[in-house]
């Protein structure tokens, strides 16, 4: 029978059906895409970002960056971790939303990709797999709860060290799949995976110890995010952790670049 045949009722009240919820903060979508919670989460980050150059006078970085990442960025990264987008269009979108902010601060370059390196910025989207890594560690670590206990573990190989397994969706569409993949548990494991082996081992320290680590690798990768009518000469595949790592660990394996400190 047809989805759309069938009728949800709670006693006698009929469940109407819409195209998308708010849930404790989150648009979730009925196609769970997450668009409408992506649109809105960068409407809310280019009226904030025009309130804090129209309210302070100051463009200096060391005033203004405290009060983006406090005001702006703490609220487009709530629970990203669930949302974060793989499409080139949405990353896009929220990325916008820096770059239009940094250029009012920081007019030595007219790069976006050399300006987050003036200021010492991640970009957004480098923060959101930042943040699912993170959040990945604790789920392994047993400090926040594990939403799937039998499917998200940690296996240790004598080689490799600590992964980040994950159960295979099978004898589904092709659509449940690519859902699947590009949500946290999807996403989560893969990235954890590609992490150094001595980050991936870290276990019974503090999450702060944690990030510093993880923010001691990170600041070695290129982080050139997409951005509409932007520098395109990205070496990478992405701007992904997982395609910048590799790109640079084929450039070491051929000889033609690279740099001996890199932690892998």
């Amino acid at each position: 029978m047809d989805r759309k045949n069938f009728i949800y009722k709670v006693g006698d009240e009929i469940i109407e059906e819409k195209e998308a919820l708010k849930d404790l903060g989150v648009w979730m979508s009925s196609d769970c895409n997450f668009k409408e919670h992506i649109a809105l989460t960068a409407k809310f980050g280019r009226r904030m970002s025009g309130w804090l150059l129209r309210t302070f006078k100051t463009r200096a970085p060391e005033h203004l960056l405290p009060l983006w990442k406090t005001l702006v960025v703490s609220k487009m990264e709530y629970a990203c971790q669930l949302w974060s987008p793989h499409r080139i269009n949405e990353i896009q979108e929220l990325e916008q939303v820096q770059r239009v902010f940094v250029r009012r601060i920081d007019r030595d370059s007219n790069n976006y990709w050399e300006r987050l390196k003036n200021l010492q910025l991640y970009s957004l989207q480098r923060r959101r797999e930042r943040y699912i890594i993170i959040y990945a560690w604790k789920i392994l670590e047993g400090t926040v709860p594990n939403p799937s206990p039998g499917d998200f573990r940690a296996q240790h190989h004598p080689r490799f060290g600590r992964t980040c397994a994950r159960k295979a969706v099978s004898s589904c569409s092709q659509r449940i799949k690519t859902i699947q993949a590009e949500s946290f548990f999807g996403a989560g494991p893969r990235l954890f995976n590609c992490l150094p082996r001595d980050i991936r081992d870290l276990k019974g320290v503090s999450t702060e110890a944690f990030k510093r680590r993880l923010d001691k690798f990170l600041t070695s990768l290129p982080d050139e995010p997409p951005i509409p009518h932007g520098p395109t000469s990205r070496g990478a595949a992405s701007n992904s952790i997982i395609d910048q790592l590799q790109y640079l660990k084929c450039e070491q394996r051929c000889g033609s670049g690279g740099s001996p400190d890199w932690p892998w």
